[in-house]
């Protein structure tokens, strides 16, 4: 199915107000990402196909860590680069990476860690 015309999904916002929602899900994924990031930008068209591929069974959002409101979740983790991806199930980071994935690996990621 081609949908690089397809409307974008807009994924919810993480915060530290809502942080816990997404840790504590059944399975969950956050994408960590910061303004004028290169790889970014690039990482979305995977998060698209990823969001439309597995939604509804894993929650997914994204936290803008340039902004207010993530100052607790940036003193929790570690933040090497971004973008960064953490994958959540019951209360457990089950799976961290510090870069961007291709479609298929971040997939195949949410199937082991979340879903399999």
């Amino acid at each position: 199915m081609d949908t690089s015309h397809a409307e974008p999904i807009e994924l919810p916002r993480v915060s530290d107000e809502n942080y816990d929602e997404y840790h504590d899900a059944p399975a969950a994924a956050v994408f960590f990402k910061i303004a004028n990031c290169h790889g970014c930008e690039e990482y979305e068209p995977a998060i698209q196909h990823t969001v439309k591929t597995f939604s509804p069974k894993v929650k997914f959002g994204k936290a803008l860590m340039h902004v207010p409101g993530c100052r607790e979740i940036k003193k929790r983790y570690e933040f090497e680069s971004y973008p960064t991806t953490h994958l959540y199930k019951r209360g457990r980071l089950v799976f961290s990476a510090s870069e961007r994935l291709e479609a298929e690996a971040l997939a195949n990621a949410i199937l082991e860690h979340l879903i399999g």
